[in-house]
């Protein structure tokens, strides 16, 4: 033991008097080191909300509209013209098939369709028969955990937009409902 300990400090020894060898081990340290935060960098915080940008995600709006109440109605339109202008997401407005190519062929990270009587479905509220309301959401979870978890969040947030944009219009319809019962009692 003796001699491995005698051996060693002979080395440090030796080190400490030779420059190249000190600009070695230096090196050897420090790229490791720059390697080591770089990577660290570019995978920290991977489910940010501003990683949403790079997402692309198929929006499909098949939705007809319906002639309602004296107006027409089109909420996929209306939801169309509000994702349009929100950049915080990839957003791709694309038809059904080239959507679901583009997710069976990994061009998408997800595929959000609103169905062609969305608006249709919206107005039966005021109905004797109201109808429910269905958004078809699909994700790739095949190609990317930390896109799978960024996708949901983006299905989250727009269910939320799309939950207010129909309290809005529900209510919209209801208070016209309103307004003819009041004008056929008076």
């Amino acid at each position: 033991m003796k001699k491995v300990v005698n051996a060693w400090r002979e080395d440090m020894l030796g080190i400490q008097s030779k420059t190249l060898i000190k600009i070695t081990l230096f090196l050897f340290c420090l790229i490791p080191s720059v390697y080591a935060l770089s990577m660290i960098r570019s995978s920290w915080n991977p489910y940010a909300k501003t990683n949403m940008r790079r997402l692309p995600i198929a929006f499909v709006n098949d939705d007809q509209g319906v002639y309602s109440h004296g107006k027409n109605i089109n909420i996929g339109n209306d939801i169309a013209k509000d994702l349009k202008r929100n950049p915080s997401v990839g957003w791709k407005f694309v038809n059904y098939w080239q959507g679901n190519n583009g997710l069976t062929n990994g061009k998408y990270y997800a595929l959000i369709q609103i169905p062609s009587d969305f608006s249709q479905r919206i107005t039966t509220t005021t109905s004797d028969n109201p109808q429910q309301v269905v958004l078809t959401y699909q994700i790739n979870q095949k190609l990317n955990a930390a896109a799978t978890k960024l996708s949901s969040e983006v299905e989250s947030d727009l269910s939320e937009q799309v939950r207010q944009k129909l309290v809005h219009t529900q209510t919209k319809l209801i208070i016209k409902k309103m307004n003819s019962f009041s004008d056929v009692l008076s």
